[in-house]
């Protein structure tokens, strides 16, 4: 992709040769990427590579150093996160970060902050159609759930803020595979039922590129190869480092 080229009329969110620094410590350097609406988009790499650092660009969370983050067609660099909240782009972080001394029910309703009290009595009811174990446990503390629990709370959360593009950053991590399955089937849900646009950060690339119509591989900050899951898969070098 070139500055200033426009991005196509089904792009969602466009990152344009983007860097990101911690202090002295460059993090991203020069990083590129499409979301289409509608898609699910995979990044992937190892631990360091800069996917939690790209998120974090994304939402408003961290300043880029320089390049273009447009969302649905603006330049959205500076703005507060609360802000691209209501814009519709929400960002599940990597560790769940729920409110533990909080119930379920008020865990939700926090991710509501955006919205008028008709949308979100609908909405929970809708979180908690699709997530049964919720609606049980809702006057629960969250610190009594387990991992897997957690981190439906956590996505349930952040469905209450009715998203557009939905960022989620590491959903798998330290979840047992059969957790882990369950958590990539309500992923799907999330991208056929309701319509979201996602873009998924993966340690576990081959869970990822299940469900990626697209992905992308960071190493030490920089895109270094994208394509469809099967041209990853294809890709002998992606197989090696990162499919087993």
């Amino acid at each position: 992709m070139t500055a200033g080229v426009a991005a196509p009329a089904d792009t969602l969110l466009r990152l344009c040769d983007v860097h990101a620094s911690y202090g002295a410590v460059r993090a991203l350097h020069g990083v590129s990427l499409d979301v289409a609406r509608g898609t699910v988009v995979a990044l992937l790499g190892a631990n360091g590579a800069g996917k939690s650092t790209t998120l974090r660009v994304i939402s408003g969370m961290l300043a880029p150093a320089a390049g273009t983050v447009e969302y649905d067609g603006e330049r959205i660099g500076g703005r507060a996160p609360s802000n691209l909240v209501r814009q519709g782009l929400v960002h599940v972080p990597e560790g769940r970060r729920i409110f533990g001394e909080f119930s379920v029910e008020e865990n939700l309703r926090l991710g509501a902050f955006t919205q008028r009290r008709a949308d979100t009595k609908r909405a929970l009811a809708e979180v908690y159609e699709d997530f049964p174990i919720l609606h049980e446990r809702r006057r629960q503390r969250a610190a009594t759930l387990s991992g897997g629990e957690q981190q439906m709370l956590a996505i349930g959360r952040a469905l209450l803020a009715q998203p557009r593009l939905l960022l989620l950053d590491e959903p798998s991590l330290g979840l047992a595979p059969l957790v882990v399955r369950e958590i990539y089937d309500i992923i799907r849900m999330i991208s056929g039922q309701r319509g979201a646009t996602i873009l998924l950060v993966e340690q576990s690339a081959e869970m990822a590129l299940e469900v990626a119509h697209r992905a992308y591989v960071l190493e030490a900050g920089r895109i270094v190869v994208s394509g469809t899951p099967a041209e990853l898969r294809g890709n002998e070098s992606v197989r090696r480092s990162y499919l087993g």
